[in-house]
């Protein structure tokens, strides 16, 4: 907390009247960094599927490039802490509806299954490469193993979407 104080100029009382805790402070700024990185959006990359892969490209490098953000998250996850946890749930929260948004081509609560089953897959994917130490192009590689067993639902909804018939 002294560090963070003095890189940002402010007294250690002062800091502390607003993050009472370390890991308050680490969930406040693990859920704005998650939010962030959220506010991205893909740029010429067409069809759902392949926004949906980019997507977990996005999350695989941000976490790749920032993994005491995933230790962070690890030890606000064990807090008990209502404030400590409440940053943190908005971040998981974005990042669903952040999923869905793709996904909410398909029918029904189809979009938000998938994306629950996704931000698992995501959390498990963080975890790879940040416990286990599994290379980048690993872990990505489950996400594209994902994308692939929901491509052609994708597909198929965006067709349908287009006016087109069932195959």
């Amino acid at each position: 907390m002294r560090e963070v104080g003095k890189s940002a100029g402010v007294a250690l009382g002062t800091l502390y009247r607003y993050f009472p805790s370390k890991e308050q402070l680490y969930a406040e700024v693990l859920g704005e960094w998650i939010i962030t990185h959220l506010a991205a959006a893909p740029t010429s990359v067409d069809g759902a599927a392949g926004r949906l892969q980019w997507k977990i490209d996005v999350v695989t490098a941000a976490y790749a490039s920032h993994p005491r953000f995933a230790a962070a998250q690890r030890r606000i996850l064990l807090s008990e802490s209502p404030s400590v946890k409440v940053p943190l749930e908005d971040g998981q929260s974005a990042s669903l509806a952040w999923l869905v948004e793709e996904l909410s081509i398909l029918e029904g609560p189809r979009a938000d299954e998938l994306a629950r089953i996704l931000l698992a897959v995501l959390n498990a994917i963080v975890e790879r490469m940040t416990v286990a130490g599994e290379p980048e192009v690993m872990a990505r590689r489950m996400g594209e193993t994902f994308v692939g067993l929901v491509a052609s639902e994708l597909q198929e909804a965006e067709v349908l979407a287009a006016g087109g018939a069932r195959r």
